[in-house]
């Protein structure tokens, strides 16, 4: 019977290590998503004061930038606005090709 209560004893002793190696096991596995947590939160605040730049850029950009269709009409408004220069442009050039001293080629090509 000595042996198999000298067994029992050693099987105590193992079992108790394994449970406080389990234990042990535990707490730094806690300690480690207590860190982990940490770090996560650090990143949630860095993205949120990201956001809030990006929000303020934005708002820049839509105040102070002008839109495509803007530049478009501002375009087809010069486009269209003949100024006195061009009229002379295109009186002088009628008049050379009608004195013959320009083609009407060289007036096609002057006018465009």
């Amino acid at each position: 019977m000595k042996k198999s209560t000298q067994k029992f004893k050693e099987a105590k002793v193992t079992t108790r290590d394994i449970l406080l190696a389990v234990n042990k096991l535990s707490d730094d596995i806690d300690q480690r998503f207590t860190g982990v947590d940490q770090r996560l939160d650090n990143l949630e605040q860095k993205v949120d004061s990201l956001e809030q730049r990006v929000g303020n850029v934005e708002g820049i950009i839509n105040t102070q930038m002008v839109t495509k269709d803007y530049l478009d009409r501002k375009f087809a408004e010069f486009r269209l606005e003949e100024t006195p220069k061009h009229q002379r442009v295109n009186k002088l050039t009628n008049i050379l090709q009608q004195k013959k001293i320009l083609t009407l080629a060289d007036t096609k090509i002057i006018l465009s």
